[in-house]
């Protein structure tokens, strides 16, 4: 778990984001971004803790789409009604898959579609994780600069 790295991708994947629609600058916090880039793994590493009979690995169902997708739909029902903060949230959550091994592995990002069980992601090379993170957090300083 990178927290700076989720956090950073999150706010500024949010804020470029509102630029390209042409939303005003507050118009999302980028704080709620943030908080919801951690939700994935706040949820899941908690589980496979404590139910590690189940959960045999630490990206299960925060990491999926569907609960992103869920998160991002209540939030634009909250923000047609004049509340964002859960929609800035769910986009956070829905970037988290960027700088983790389960843009890989399909059964887990696409739960349940290939069935109910999650693959174990532990296979990819932390050198690998690593470089696209650093890869990743320094597109986004470069893209807060311009």
């Amino acid at each position: 778990m990178y927290p700076v790295t989720h956090a950073v991708i999150a706010g500024g994947v949010v804020w470029a984001a509102q630029r390209l629609a042409g939303r005003p600058r507050a118009a999302l916090d980028l704080r709620f971004a943030a908080l919801g880039a951690l939700a994935p793994d706040a949820i899941d590493k908690p589980l496979h803790i404590l139910l590690a009979s189940i959960f045999t690995d630490g990206h299960t169902v925060g990491h999926t789409l569907l609960f992103s997708l869920a998160l991002v739909s209540a939030g634009t029902v909250l923000a047609l009604r004049g509340d964002p903060r859960l929609l800035a949230f769910g986009l956070g959550s829905l970037t988290h898959p960027l700088v983790d091994p389960v843009l890989v592995y399909p059964g887990t990002l696409f739960w349940p579609l290939f069935g109910f069980g999650f693959p174990d992601v532990r296979g990819i090379p932390g050198w690998y994780l690593r470089g696209a993170d650093v890869a990743l957090v320094l597109a986004v300083i470069v893209g807060w600069n311009r």
